[in-house]
């Protein structure tokens, strides 16, 4: 069993009811959404065995009844659906201690690899009366199929389960609720076909139940996802009245879904010239006839025979009667040696002293018979055949002509016979045949042999449906194909290769692709045709047909489509609207509107829906804003439709010159192609352009001034006329240390500009001077406002500071305290390190102070050195400005390094005795007591005797060499050796850069070698 784990962390998506209700009925036909909508309903979980109370608590009675659970779960049964494979569900389960004192409690799970049991403990505990303990279900699917499982619950007093369950996939066949055959005629075949298709997640292993008069095929199968089938359900009602039938769709996953069939069988409208014949009185040896005729004014072919008996009960106890008296003939057999044979072994046993008899007794119906009288024909259907005039007069030695028409319903042969009956005269048989051409199948559209579909929009199918039905009284297996003999469904498979759309182009398809009808069945058809882009479809479809028990195609039908793609075409007056409004002083803002006009010039109607933000609007033509009911407008073929655009300048509460673009989207539903016109609007006002919205003149000295100047232009259309003033809520401070009262002053006495007013032509531009006078001990900030007049207001903030120049050290003394010490006896290594900046002879010094006595100086000499190479080639020097330069600069220096007087230290005396140890040394440098390592001394410690002595450290450019080969013949290889000298003290590695010469005209820099 797998341990249970806490839940920490986790969240429950069931909350248990406080006051959950008892039920008692099954749950199992409950859909999610019933489950759901009776959250409060409870079942009492399966017991699999009652335990002895007194060996696992002291608590040996319990106020629970017998029949029911100590511990009530909560739902009864934990369900998951809907779920995705490989991501994680949660289900809460809520266990309600019904007792009423405190019971232990153990919820247990199986090795399940996809349920997991949360506990809210680790161990078993107990739960209170009245309450109730959360337990949480993780799921995580691999597959979406079904997966089952049990929680074990162990309590003091029993052991119950409750089940897991996870509802995956499931099948759907898309039936109608309700399949109605209306009125049907009475004892023969109607039959709906529907094209079903499996609209679920999983493939559907179905079959099918009717009860008679109803019947299906076929009634047994499997569907994948997404396909379709013909399922014909036939209606064959033996008399007349009202039939309602359930067809029940049983799936192999347990479900069972409910259709309903209902039809009303009814006579059809068949009937007999007379219902009574009375024949003349006849000669002996000599006949008379009669004449009936039958009419057939239905839409159905009528089978008729002529019986002995109303109806088929009456006939059924007739046959009834004959068998027993044939049983009771054979108990009067005589018995031949005493033994009565067995009936089975003698087959050639008499049954009936009638032929007559016992053809009544063995067939399925008992037709007309008569010693007397005699029909003709005795049971056929209703003849393809018919004769105009059926009966009249002829006169002596005249003529009558006798129309014989043939309505043939199927492509053979037919034969019959029309009996000629003249009056006390024998009767003359005239043998009719006929052979039928072409087809029975029937469509009930226009269909061939050219079908123009018109035009239609294209990435949306263009769709035609009609019904083909059998007329004839054979079976007809359908197949369509192209005229290059492929079938649609091979067709489809090639131009949707690896799921993507060939470049085969466009296509027709039918569904269903093969059908069978039988005789007098019907079955819709639907031809569809896509196209990505517009343009004229044309394909040839053939029909071929197996008829009966031909193993041969013929083809019966072929058919021209032809279908014009179209995407929506809309003629629009202009592609971009332009709104400009120019706001003198004084102006007033209104809307402003500019016409649009939108013309359908495509072949189908559109159904157009216009979108427009803000501060744009659509209006009609009365420059009314459009209605919001109004849309989606439809615009017939042709049709114009007048619009107005709407512009609000006052969209904004400032005076800013400002600019929206929007787009009005015009789309279509009909087809997702989209239309856009730019619409532009600009609000023009007197503006400025400012060069800075903010001066700081910094801190000045006291009693001086200083001067600013700023630059503005307008960048308007526009005349501008401008005013500048200081705002009054400026503020003019003194400094803190200030010991006299200060004096009041205005911003106006602490800043000055000009001009103050002024005019400026668009694009023009004005310099202002701000000027700042530095009173003293002043700190001051203001803000300069400059009005446009018709525009908004600038503000410039102005900061300016006077003061005295001051400075204060913060201390005057530095004590660097105890340095460092040796112990008695011992000693210390010092190590120096000196790093040379510059090449040449170096000579510093520094003293090491040891108690009281008297510093001691120590010399540091050397000569700092680089490594160097020289080559025997000339430098580029001469005519160079540049090196020039600097060889005349080096050579200075260098007999000024003639007079350089050697470098000492600098000590800087003690300020205050120092502190010593008790051996009473004293070191002036950083503390380094109880170290073996160098001291290094750098920066403070060594310090030039005087500050001209502190090296250039002006990095050197030495010029480049000069290597001339002179003049080469191409194709030839030409060398010349440098001879390179190491003048330094050191060893010295180098390398010659040849990339240099890259892209220089020069092939050959690649072969520069060295050592």
């Amino acid at each position: 069993m797998r341990s249970s784990r806490r839940a920490d962390g986790f969240q429950s998506r069931v909350v248990a009811s406080r006051n959950p209700k008892l039920v008692r009925e099954a749950e199992e036909s409950l859909s999610s959404k019933q489950r759901l909508a009776r959250p409060r309903e409870m079942r009492r979980p399966r017991t699999a065995q009652l335990r002895d109370m007194g060996e696992a608590c002291h608590q040996k009675f319990s106020a629970v009844e017998q029949d029911q659970r100590s511990f009530q779960p909560f739902p009864s049964k934990v369900v998951f659906e809907n779920y995705v494979p490989h991501q994680f569900y949660i289900a809460s389960l809520a266990l309600r201690n019904k007792d009423r004192v405190p019971r232990l409690l153990n919820v247990i799970l199986g090795n399940s690899p996809y349920f997991e049991l949360i506990s809210p403990s680790d161990e078993d505990y107990k739960v209170a009366p009245g309450m109730s303990s959360t337990y949480r279900i993780l799921f995580r699917p691999d597959e979406n199929k079904d997966y089952f499982e049990e929680l074990i619950i162990i309590t003091e007093r029993e052991k119950f389960f409750v089940p897991i369950r996870a509802i995956g996939a499931r099948a759907s066949l898309d039936f109608p609720e309700q399949l109605n055959f209306s009125e049907c005629p009475v004892r023969f075949s109607t039959q709906k076909t529907l094209l079903v298709c499996n609209v679920g997640k999983r493939e559907a292993c179905y079959s099918i139940t009717t009860v008679s008069p109803f019947s299906v095929d076929p009634s047994i199968g499997t569907l994948g996802v997404g396909e379709a089938m013909q399922v014909t359900v036939e209606f064959h009602p033996p008399k007349t009245g009202v039939y309602t039938s359930p067809m029940i769709v049983h799936y192999d996953t347990g479900e069972d879904v409910h259709k309903s069939l209902c039809g009303t069988a009814v006579n059809a409208n068949i009937r007999l010239d007379k219902s009574s014949l009375t024949v003349e009185k006849t000669s002996l040896t000599l006949s008379k006839q009669r004449s009936l005729v039958i009419h057939n004014q239905s839409g159905i072919t009528a089978h008729f025979q002529w019986k002995r008996f109303v109806d088929e009960e009456e006939e059924e106890r007739q046959k009834l009667r004959l068998q027993r008296q044939e049983e009771d003939k054979l108990v009067d057999v005589p018995k031949e040696h005493g033994v009565v044979p067995p009936l089975r072994e003698h087959p050639s046993l008499p049954i009936s002293t009638s032929q007559n008899q016992g053809t009544e007794v063995q067939g399925d119906s008992t037709p007309f018979c008569s010693d007397i009288f005699t029909i003709v024909p005795m049971a056929a259907e209703n003849s393809r055949w018919s004769i105009g005039p059926s009966q009249g007069v002829i006169p002596a030695k005249a003529e009558v002509s006798v129309a014989v028409t043939a309505n043939l319903d199927d492509t053979e042969q037919f034969k019959d016979e029309v009996v000629l009956f003249i009056e006390n005269s024998r009767a003359c048989v005239i043998p009719f045949q006929a052979v039928g051409v072409g087809s029975t199948i029937v469509i009930d559209k226009p269909f061939g042999p050219e079908l123009n579909l018109g035009a239609c929009f294209s990435v949306d199918p263009c769709c035609y449906r009609f019904k083909m039905t059998n007329r004839g009284r054979r079976a007809h297996l359908l197949y369509w194909t192209t005229e290059g003999g492929t079938t649609l469904e091979q067709h489809e498979h090639l131009l949707h290769t690896k799921g993507k759309v060939s470049s085969c182009g466009p296509m027709f398809k039918l569904q269903p692709l093969r059908t069978e009808l039988m005789p007098g069945q019907t079955a819709e058809m639907l031809l569809e045709g896509s196209c990505s882009t517009p343009q004229v479809v044309k394909e040839k479809l053939l029909c071929h047909a197996m008829v009966g028990k031909e193993g041969v195609k013929n083809l019966i039908m072929q058919v021209d489509v032809t279908c014009e793609f179209i995407a929506p075409a809309l003629q629009i007056s202009t592609r971009e609207i332009t709104f400009r409004v120019e706001k003198h002083p004084g102006d007033v803002l209104t809307l402003q509107y500019k016409p649009l006009s939108l013309k359908n010039i495509c072949s189908l109607p559109l159904s157009v829906v216009l979108t427009l933000e803000q501060p744009f609007s659509i209006c009609t033509v009365d420059q009314q804003p459009l209605p919001a009911d109004v849309q989606p407008m439809k615009l017939k073929t042709g049709e114009e439709l007048q619009l107005c655009i709407g512009f609000n300048p006052a969209y904004e509460e400032d005076l800013l010159i400002r600019a929206a673009e929007k787009a009005l989207k015009v789309k279509f539903l009909e087809h997702p192609h989209e239309e856009q016109v730019t619409v532009w609007g600009e609000v023009y006002f007197p503006n400025l352009q400012i060069q800075t919205t903010a001066l700081d003149f910094g801190c000045i000295l006291n009693d001086t001034k200083d001067v600013r100047y700023m630059e503005m232009t307008n960048c308007s259309p526009l005349v501008v006329q401008y005013h500048w003033s200081f705002l009054k809520d400026s503020q003019v401070n003194p400094v803190r240390f200030m010991e006299t009262e200060p004096l009041a002053l205005g911003v106006e006495e602490v800043f000055a500009l000009l001009p103050l007013q002024g005019e400026l032509q668009p694009g023009q531009s004005q310099r202002v001077t701000f000027t700042f006078f530095g009173h003293a001990n002043r700190v001051t900030q203001g803000t300069a406002l400059c009005r446009v007049e018709g525009g908004p207001s600038y503000e410039v903030a102005l900061r300016g500071e006077a003061s005295g120049i001051s400075y204060l050290l913060d201390t005057t003394e530095i004590n660097c305290g105890l340095q460092g010490y040796v112990e008695p006896g011992k000693q210390q290594v010092l190590k120096v390190y000196y790093l040379p900046g510059v090449p040449g002879v170096f000579c510093r010094a520094f003293q090491i102070q040891v108690g009281h006595l008297e510093p001691e100086k120590i010399c540091l000499k050397g000569e700092g050195t680089f490594p160097r190479i020289h080559l025997d080639l000339p430098r580029n020097i001469k005519g160079n400005a540049k090196y020039e330069k600097i060889l005349q600069k080096a050579q200075e220096k260098l007999h000024k390094g003639s007079q350089r007087d050697e470098a000492i230290a600098l000590g800087e005396a003690v300020a205050a005795e120092p502190r010593m140890d008790d051996s009473g040394t004293v070191i002036s440098f950083d503390n380094w007591a109880g170290r073996d390592t160098g001291v290094h001394f750098f920066g403070a410690m060594i310090l030039p005797e005087r500050a001209g002595s502190v090296p250039d450290t002006e990095q050197a450019e030495l010029p480049e060499y000069i290597l001339d080969l002179g003049y080469v013949v191409p194709g030839d290889i030409h060398t010349h050796t440098v001879k390179i000298t190491n003048t330094g003290h050191f060893p010295a590695s180098f390398h010659v850069d040849g990339y240099v010469l890259y892209n220089t005209g020069n092939p050959w820099w690649r072969g520069f070698t060295g050592a």
